[in-house]
């Protein structure tokens, strides 16, 4: 017999990029996810951080991958454990998302990445208060 919390490797990242039940709604927070790469890949490249401390950003992102890691090597999986990398993902979106911002090369680019933010955010809400209010049927 298996018990019902054992999952594979994969179980948290499917969850957060991809998930759906049968016919209901697709849930993702891949703009979270994409925008953490970002925010990752700009702390260790020291640039365009937006005054961010550099050493903190690293931080932030050697904490998420190793804990994201850690999560995905243990078979007993239940979905709020995520939360334990997932704050830090969430913090290195923040960055990600300064950062694309200052590097657009002018006004046009910076109102399609603010177009494209507020979308993403939008769908994240959405999901939110679809769950809360228990909108998706």
């Amino acid at each position: 017999m298996t018990h019902p919390n054992v999952h594979k490797w994969y179980f948290y990242l499917q969850r957060l990029l991809f998930f759906r039940v049968s016919s209901g709604p697709t849930w993702s927070e891949g703009l979270i996810s994409v925008l953490a790469i970002v925010g990752g890949i700009a702390g260790f490249r020291r640039r365009r951080l937006s005054g961010a401390n550099a050493s903190l950003v690293r931080f932030l992102a050697i904490y998420t991958f190793l804990l994201t890691a850690f999560y995905s090597l243990l078979a007993y999986k239940t979905p709020w454990c995520l939360l334990s990398f997932w704050h830090g993902a969430i913090l290195l979106a923040g960055v990600g998302a300064a950062v694309l911002l200052r590097t657009a090369p002018h006004r046009t680019w910076r109102g399609g990445i603010c177009g494209l933010l507020l979308v993403g955010s939008m769908h994240l809400s959405w999901h939110s208060l679809a769950s809360r209010y228990d909108l998706l049927g």
